[in-house]
């Protein structure tokens, strides 16, 4: 009984390798092919950063978190989508 649990959890285990692997090595060619796109890098910094409402939303919806201050939430959220139009209009890109 022990060897069949034993057995599951390390396949388990490799399952959530693979899985964090393949995403890991999808997100890097990701930002790879959107820093060749951009003519500014500090915009693929900033949308990466962006993650972090991502990260905030799987806790709401797994996590079941329930208490949270929505108006700090927006107000963060105007300042990084401010933040990301002051870099875009920031600079002017020589043809």
């Amino acid at each position: 009984m022990k060897m069949v649990s034993f057995s599951q959890n390390v396949s388990e285990k490799q399952m959530y390798i693979g899985i964090t692997t393949i995403s890991l090595l999808l997100s890097r060619w990701c930002i790879y092919k959107a820093m060749e796109a951009t003519s500014n890098p500090t915009l693929v910094h900033v949308i990466l950063n962006l993650s972090i409402f991502v990260t905030f939303f799987a806790t709401i919806l797994f996590l079941k978190l329930s208490q949270f201050h929505f108006y700090k939430f927006l107000f963060g959220l105007f300042l990084v989508v401010a933040g990301l139009a002051c870099i875009q209009n920031s600079y002017t890109v020589k043809s």
